[in-house]
Parts: C-alpha cells; sequence; structure tokens
C-alpha cells in the first residue's frame, strides 16, 4: 500500500456514510407521539426509551430543563436534524472535546423536542 492508499483509508474512517431515511413503522410513530408530557424549568429529564436522536446527552445521562418554548421552533434548509421540532432547552454535562479545555465536562445547553424525554425529577424536589 503507498501512501496516497493509506492516507485514502485513513480519511474514509471518519466519514459517515449516508443512509437514506426510512419509513417509521405505525409502532414507532405511536410510540413517539404517546405519553408526551408537559415539562416545567427544573425538571429533570431523560431520553425516552428508542427515541434518542443526539449524541449527547448520552441514554440515561439526566438533564435539567431550562427553557421551555409556547410555540416550537422548526428549521427548515432540507435537513432532517434542522427540520426537527424544538421547544425545550436542556442543560446537561458533556466533555468539551478540546485538547486544551480545561474543563473535564462543561455545561451544554441545547434545544430539543420535547417529545423524545420523559421526566424522572425535578430540582426543587
Amino acid at each position: 500500500m503507498n501512501i496516497e492508499e493509506l492516507m485514502a483509508q485513513v480519511a474514509g474512517q471518519g466519514k459517515r456514510r449516508h443512509q437514506p431515511p426510512k419509513p417509521a413503522t405505525p409502532d414507532q410513530v405511536r410510540q413517539f407521539l404517546g405519553g408526551v408530557e408537559r415539562f416545567s424549568v427544573g425538571d429533570i429529564v431523560v431520553w425516552r426509551e428508542g427515541l434518542c436522536a443526539s449524541v449527547a446527552p448520552a441514554p440515561g445521562e439526566q438533564c435539567v430543563v431550562t427553557q421551555v418554548l409556547a410555540e416550537p421552533l422548526r428549521g427548515g434548509d432540507n435537513n432532517v436534524a434542522m427540520a426537527e421540532r424544538l421547544d425545550i432547552a436542556l442543560a446537561f454535562l458533556h466533555h468539551c472535546g478540546e485538547e486544551d479545555c480545561e474543563a473535564e465536562d462543561a455545561v451544554f445547553d441545547a434545544m430539543f423536542d420535547s417529545r423524545r424525554f420523559t421526566k424522572v425529577g425535578s430540582i426543587y424536589d
């Protein structure tokens, strides 16, 4: 193997293979829409079973609701991630991923679709 082939192989290892979206089954849609909860600032939430759609927070990792929008946001841009409904902000700890980052874990505050989460407690309890 020459250097060009080796570099091409290494470069290709970091790329995610694009897979076209698949239609959801009726059971998957019922699970997604069923049991939707209303959240308040200070609620502690985790991903609902089978509905994790992000690398962070990790499944089972507790997050705190920091904002609840009255009207959900939706992106556009022909991008699935940008088209998702966003109606709650969640704070969670996540490693910043930078070598020069002094904090082992940093607090992140990001928007999510509340239908993907379930309440497990409150910071006010």
